[in-house]
């Protein structure tokens, strides 16, 4: 019996031990008990000293695994019995597993289950000892793991297979793969359920999801990952892994709920999952019913079903790893003609080049007969120019005429000047149109640049891919300022890459003309002490850009500040699905929205801060430097996902594009290679063929989060091999 205390349940145990060993040597059947005491050993209590019984101790805390293997080598006797420290074994148990031992010369290994009566309090408690009751006893007979908590194995067949894993070093599995090695080798093994033990374990919410995601549900899909044979018992029995696979289709469809075309199918999915999980399991909460009443079973429904979606989430979540994480290679028929291997590269790239010069093509001609958007903003820009804003509801009398309400803050009014003067709305398409083209060729070359370290291909890959972008012909027929903004964007990170803070911070206050696309990307002047004067520049800006405009119409900011909110909440029902859309549909008011966004971003903020003194050795300037584009591609992500877009937006998603593509050129493992597959896909097909279907659309967004996800743990976790940003030699020496 290995413990770790004196105290708590284990005397409880130990004594009734103690009682039932000295029944056995009074019927003439020698027997000792050996209890480790896992780590340094400490004084025993007077009361546990009985003359069968020896104390042993491993001298450091090394886990059950090591400390029953410990008991196992002193032990004289022919067959070795195993007994929790939480287990208080029934009165008949021993007797039994002697008799089968004596009966049956073949037998190996046997071991039992707890009791239907836990003795520890609380619904938890109740539900996952009834639960491994139940398991055990409805699979008697010949079986083909062990259980440690109560079961007994000869000596010699222990020796022999080396005992338990000693990499198991906290309470797991390492008795399920003990019995798994001995039932592969041709062992017998068998389950009696009438061996049986009173558990005294207390179970809490906060123990039970632990155990069942780090002692149980993580070693068990590395166990079954690893051996393919697993048999089909216990808890891997067919109607366990039936329940297994239904049990995340519950939340799942309560998240597709908030998702776009999800408010059908998501509760559908989540009301047929959860039937026939009762059904499916409708003997077991019988049984839990009739032992501790319906109001015990129906909390214990909620509690089963959280023990498999932790089960089952963990194992996708092992399994997805264990498949994304091999080794990224061509298919051999591909190995053994490097000619057709290169025709495919260059016939995808080739297709990148196709769509990308359709889409601009596209968008250029329309622009002329379309441009809706920048046909929106030149009656604006009338107005502004004589010296009305252009917002409904800011004027005490009249409204002037032609009044229209814009969506773009104070401080883009005056930078349409650049467009519309001195000659109006033609100069205003010709130029967004050659400026438009100018950021996507600056855009290509910064991706090309970016990859080129990679080789060719991936250069040309970076170069092509923004090209390709969808939306870009969207953005390019109605004139809008997307593409314009993410030109700045890359500005701003390439100025900050060449230690120009004061040029990065402009860069991100001109690209502030579209908020929702360039707000995030304030991150980097924030984070970096050293460029923080680039911050400053940045709001400086877009101050002077405020005040030009408040003076020239006379506008009260507090006045403006109140209508904006409400002409937000507006726009925003005309957005794509994003964060900030599904918070306003459940009433929460547009500032309550940018107060928590702003909470949200300080508290990660000072999250950063916290990791950075922690993590002394590497210096902020070298992260930027590392990471600039995996930064700028969870920025983008972020802002996509949590404000107003639309489809003439997804040149934002870029830099996520390309922090993914080098991140799959420097690993080289299937599963970053297929994501960055997968978000290219998102952003290369046309919106209105993935808006065919809301399965699609919400594929989309999982697609987003997933990458965003990716990139968050990347811009923490060591990258390898070294980092390959280009410097000139005056940034290199600031640098260091």
């Amino acid at each position: 019996m290995p413990t770790i205390s004196w105290v708590g349940v284990f005397p409880i145990c130990v004594k009734r031990l103690k009682a039932l060993v000295e029944t056995e040597i009074c019927a003439g059947f020698p027997m000792e008990s050996i209890i480790v005491f896992d780590g340094p050993l400490q004084p025993p209590p007077p009361w546990l000293a009985a003359p069968h019984l020896r104390l042993v101790a491993t001298g450091r805390r090394s886990g059950p695994a090591a400390a029953r293997n410990l008991a196992a080598q002193q032990a004289t006797g022919e067959v070795l019995v195993f007994v929790d420290a939480d287990v208080e074994l029934h009165a008949e148990s021993l007797f039994k597993i002697r008799q089968a031992f004596l009966e049956d010369p073949s037998l190996d290994a046997i071991f039992g289950s707890y009791d239907d009566a836990p003795a520890a309090p609380g619904v938890v408690s109740r539900f996952r000892n009834l639960l491994h009751h139940y398991t055990h006893q409805n699979h008697a007979g010949s079986a083909s793991t062990f259980w440690a908590g109560c079961g007994a194995m000869r000596r010699d067949v222990f020796l022999r297979l080396g005992g338990f894993d000693t990499a198991y070093h906290q309470p797991s599995i390492e008795d399920v793969e003990l019995g798994l090695r001995l039932w592969r080798q041709g062992g017998h093994l068998v389950l009696d359920p009438s061996i049986q033990g009173c558990h005294h374990k207390r179970w809490t919410l906060h123990s039970m999801v632990i155990t069942d995601i780090r002692q149980r549900a993580m070693p068990w899909s590395q166990l079954l990952l690893a051996e393919k044979d697993t048999p089909a018992t216990l808890n891997l029995s067919l109607r366990g892994r039936i329940s297994g696979a239904l049990a995340p289709l519950v939340p799942l469809g309560l998240v597709l709920t908030v998702l776009p075309g999800g408010l059908v199918a998501g509760p559908l999915l989540a009301t047929t999952a959860l039937v026939l999980l009762t059904i499916l399991n409708h003997s077991f909460h019988c049984f839990h019913a009739r032992r501790c009443g319906w109001p015990d079973a129906i909390a214990g429904m909620g509690l089963h079903l959280l023990h498999l979606c932790c089960a089952s989430g963990t194992f996708a979540w092992m399994a997805t790893r264990h498949v994304l994480q091999k080794p990224l290679t061509w298919p051999l028929a591909l190995r053994q003609r490097p000619a057709l291997r290169q025709g495919l590269v260059l016939l995808a790239l080739l297709t990148l080049a196709l769509l990308g010069l359709l889409a601009i093509s596209k968008g250029l001609v329309l622009g002329w007969s379309n441009a809706k958007d920048l046909r929106e903003r030149w009656p604006e820009w009338e107005l502004f120019r004589q010296g009305h804003f252009p917002m409904g509801g800011i004027y005490g009398g009249d409204p002037p005429p032609g009044l229209r309400t814009s969506p773009y803050p104070m401080w883009a009014i005056p930078l349409f000047a650049l467009f519309f003067v001195p000659w109006g709305l033609p100069q205003g398409i010709l130029t967004i149109q050659v400026l438009s083209l100018v950021c996507l060729a600056f855009i290509a070359w910064i991706g090309y640049q970016y990859l080129a370290p990679h080789g060719t291909v991936a250069g040309w890959f970076g170069a092509l891919a923004p090209i390709a972008i969808s939306g870009n012909s969207n953005a390019l027929a109605v004139a809008q300022f997307s593409i314009l903004c993410m030109g700045l964007v890359f500005m701003e990170w390439r100025q900050l890459s060449r230690q120009r803070p004061l040029a990065a911070g402009v860069s991100w206050a001109l690209a502030m003309i579209k908020p929702q696309i360039s707000l995030l990307h304030v991150t980097p002047l924030v984070l970096n002490k050293s460029q923080r004067k680039g911050l400053w520049s940045g709001l400086l800006t877009l101050a002077l850009l405020s005040v030009v405009a408040m003076l020239h119409t006379r506008l009260s900011p507090f006045v403006y500040g109140l209508r904006f909110f409400r002409v937000l909440g507006k726009v925003q029902d005309d957005s794509g699905w994003n964060l900030s859309l599904q918070l306003s549909h459940w009433g929460a008011p547009t500032w309550a929205i940018l107060v928590g966004a702003s909470l949200g971003g300080t508290l990660l903020w000072r999250s950063w801060l916290d990791w950075r003194r922690q993590s002394p050795t590497a210096s902020v300037p070298e992260i930027a430097q590392d990471r600039w584009m995996i930064l700028a591609g969870l920025c983008s992500l972020l802002g996509y996902l949590g404000f107003y877009h639309r489809s003439t937006d997804l040149i934002m998603l870029a830099p996520a594009l390309l922090a993914l593509a080098d991140l799959s050129w420097r690993w080289r493992r299937l599963g970053i290679t297929s994501l960055t597959l997968l978000m290219g896909t998102t952003v290369w097909t046309p919106a209105r063929l993935l808006h065919v279907s809301p399965v699609l659309h919400a594929m989309q967004h999982w697609i987003w989060w997933g990458s965003a996800l990716v990139l968050a743990m990347s811009f923490v976790l060591p990258l390898s091999p070294a980092p390959k940003f280009k410097q000139n030699p005056a940034s290199r020496v600031a640098a260091q």
